[in-house]
């Protein structure tokens, strides 16, 4: 079995990383940062349209046109200023409906669970 991986180009390095170490991907144009469990976040050169069509994995939900977050790390949904909190550090805001989206956190998954967050190459 494989793990999902996706592969972030910085700087002069190529760095592997599993989809479960990913907290969520922003918007900004033409460019994605990606944010992930460790505390770093790093900036592609790739739409957020296009990087959802590549990783096309359902632990990825998409709650508003800037966002594509990891449901597994959706810590409390505040209704009334439609935003989501991530972790204890970031909080997002949504456009989808609330019932759309507790559907989406819902949804039972069984993912695989990776022996190694990120690796280099």
């Amino acid at each position: 079995m494989s793990i999902e991986r996706i592969l972030i180009p910085y700087q002069d390095k190529i760095y592997v990383v599993a989809y479960a170490a990913v907290l969520f991907f922003k918007s900004d144009n033409y460019y994605t940062h990606v944010y992930l469990t460790d505390g770093r976040n790093y900036v592609i050169s790739k739409s957020l349209s296009k990087l959802e069509k590549e990783v096309q994995h359902p632990i990825f939900i998409r709650v508003s046109q800037s966002f594509l977050v990891n449901r597994n790390f959706i810590n409390s949904i505040d209704k009334k200023k439609k935003e989501i909190s991530i972790t204890d550090k970031h909080q997002l805001p949504f456009t989808v409906s609330v019932k759309k989206l507790v559907e989406l956190i819902r949804q039972d998954l069984t993912l695989p669970t990776p022996l190694h967050d990120t690796t280099e190459i």
